[in-house]
């Protein structure tokens, strides 16, 4: 695939994809700079607290246990800020995978935010202001009037394709259009492992990633269409729109088999979220293997519509339609 403009435009985006990754290191490198005073921080209190407590005899009880306390809530603020530091470390290099241009001027769009003080360099993909990125179309362009997509190989930008939604921009513009940026990555992935759609997600998909719905939401669709990859982005949205809820609930992930679940764990680890537990139906209940049914009758009626429609009955007698 050519370059879809000239080499001075090329040549442009790899310093302005440069300017992000140098800010993003600065981040990365303030990050592990403040981890690293929040764990020596802990480190003194649980070690010194303990023998101050103990050299002074007229200590109280109540004293003791909130050093203690002290103690154990800076060790807990330093774990997440080294939790902090891994995902933005595990982020890599190629963080920017488009950008759109319309009245207030040119945005990227990436798979995390990189801000430095007033000035922001990356919107989080996940952020409300990039949803332009991934719905606007001819008919519809949601104030885009250009939309591109940076193509890196080996994590160095060597194209882009460009799609043109100004009438008289249209007219001169070199460009591939349409879903050339989609076959494009499709065309790149050889590795064996799941790898994020980020920078072409779909706009039928980008509305399920971001449905606003509480609850169980159902994704249907034959074999290869996306169900899989759709769900593990919807997870990376809900952690980044409600991630002091699930910080407190969690995020599980069950697949049916450690090869399959070691065939998606790429996927959230790229996009900046590493708190995410995966497991096996089998690993839910811990010392509880399933084992073959050995009765071939069983297995045959396990296997037959008759067991349609008694799951089907055993799931009516349990469903309870949501109060609130």
């Amino acid at each position: 695939m050519q370059p879809t403009g000239s080499h001075d435009e090329l040549e442009a985006e790899v310093a302005a994809v440069a300017r992000i990754e140098a800010a993003h290191l600065a981040h990365v490198r303030s990050a592990r700079r403040y981890a690293t005073g929040l764990a020596e921080e802990a480190s003194f209190l649980s070690e010194e607290g303990p023998r101050e407590t103990e050299a002074e005899s007229g200590d109280e009880d109540g004293e003791s246990a909130a050093e203690a306390a002290t103690a154990r809530a800076a060790s807990a603020r330093a774990v997440l800020a080294w939790k902090r530091v891994r995902e933005l470390e595990a982020a890599g290099r190629a963080l920017a995978f488009g950008r759109i241009t319309g009245d207030d001027g040119d945005m990227y769009v990436g798979r995390m935010s990189v801000i430095d003080g007033d000035r922001v360099h990356l919107i989080d993909w996940r952020a409300a202001a990039a949803v332009p990125f991934y719905r606007a179309t001819p008919l519809e362009p949601l104030g885009v009037a250009h939309r591109r997509h940076l193509h890196y190989t080996d994590g160095e930008l060597t194209n882009y394709s460009d799609e043109v939604f100004d009438a008289d921009a249209l007219l001169t513009a070199r460009q591939l259009r349409g879903e050339a940026a989609l076959l494009a990555d499709l065309a790149r992935r050889t590795d064996g492992r799941m790898k994020s759609v980020v920078a072409t997600i779909q706009a039928e998909q980008d509305a399920v990633i971001r449905a606003s719905e509480r609850g169980p939401l159902l994704v249907q669709g034959g074999p290869g269409t996306g169900k899989t990859v759709v769900a593990l982005h919807r997870a990376a949205y809900l952690l980044y729109a409600d991630r002091a809820a699930l910080a407190e609930t969690g995020v599980l992930i069950v697949g049916p088999s450690p090869e399959f679940l070691t065939y998606i764990s790429d996927v959230l680890p790229s996009l900046g979220e590493s708190g995410v537990v995966s497991m096996t139906v089998d690993q839910l209940h811990p010392g509880v293997r399933p084992v073959p049914d050995a009765a071939p009758e069983r297995a045959a009626l396990k296997g037959s519509a008759a067991m349609i429609k008694f799951l089907d009955a055993a799931v009516a007698d349990r469903q309870r339609t949501p109060t609130t």
